[in-house]
C-alpha cells in the first residue's frame, strides 16, 4: 500500500468512525500478512471489565488466531467463555453486532499505536496458547510486553470492531 493511499483509506476510515465517541482506526495490512482483506481496528468507548478468560484445563477449538480476533471470539462464544459472553451481551446492547475480543497480533497492535484508548494493566487476547494458557498485553508501562496467563486468572477485557477495506485503483 502506498503513502497516498495509507491517507486516502485513513480518511475513508475517520468519515465512516465519526459518530463513534474516542473512536481510533488502525490500518491493518493483513493481505500482505496472512491473504486476508485489509480491515481497520475501530476502538469503541466501551467500559472495560475484568474477567476469567476460561475454564483451567479446557482447550476452546479454533482460537488460536495471532490476527483473527473475530474468529478466536467466535469460538469462544460458542465455548461460553465469559469474555465473549460480554461482548455478545454489549453486542446486543449497541447499535454495532460486531464487537470482539482482538486476537493477539491485533492487541499488540493496538498496544503500539493508541494505548491511551486502554485502561492501564493487563488485557486479554482472544488467542489462546493451550487448554491452561492464553495471551494478554500489557497498557500499563511503556514497554510492549506480552505473556501467556493462566485462563482462570482474571484479566481486563476490551471490546474492538472493525471494518473491511476497500482499495481503490486509478
Amino acid at each position: 500500500m502506498t503513502g497516498q493511499e495509507m491517507i486516502t483509506c485513513w480518511v475513508l476510515v475517520q468519515l465512516l468512525t465519526q459518530d463513534e465517541a474516542n473512536t481510533v482506526t488502525i490500518l491493518s495490512p493483513n493481505a500482505d500478512f496472512n491473504g486476508q482483506p485489509d480491515y481497520a481496528i475501530i476502538v469503541p468507548d466501551l467500559p472495560t471489565v475484568s474477567l476469567q478468560w476460561g475454564e483451567y484445563g479446557e482447550e476452546v477449538p479454533n482460537c488460536n488466531s495471532l490476527t483473527d480476533g473475530l474468529a478466536n471470539t467466535q469460538a469462544m462464544l460458542a465455548a461460553k467463555c465469559r469474555p465473549a459472553l460480554h461482548i455478545a451481551d454489549l453486542s446486543e446492547k449497541r447499535e454495532h453486532k460486531d464487537l470482539y475480543l482482538p486476537a493477539r497480533g491485533e492487541l499488540w497492535a493496538l498496544r503500539a499505536n493508541v494505548p491511551e484508548l486502554f485502561e492501564k494493566g493487563w488485557h486479554w487476547s482472544s488467542t489462546q496458547y493451550s487448554s491452561y494458557y492464553a495471551f494478554i498485553q500489557d497498557f500499563e508501562d511503556g514497554d510492549s510486553l506480552s505473556f501467556w496467563l493462566l485462563k482462570d486468572n482474571t484479566c481486563r477485557v476490551r471490546p474492538v470492531r472493525r471494518i473491511q477495506l476497500q482499495h481503490f485503483t486509478d
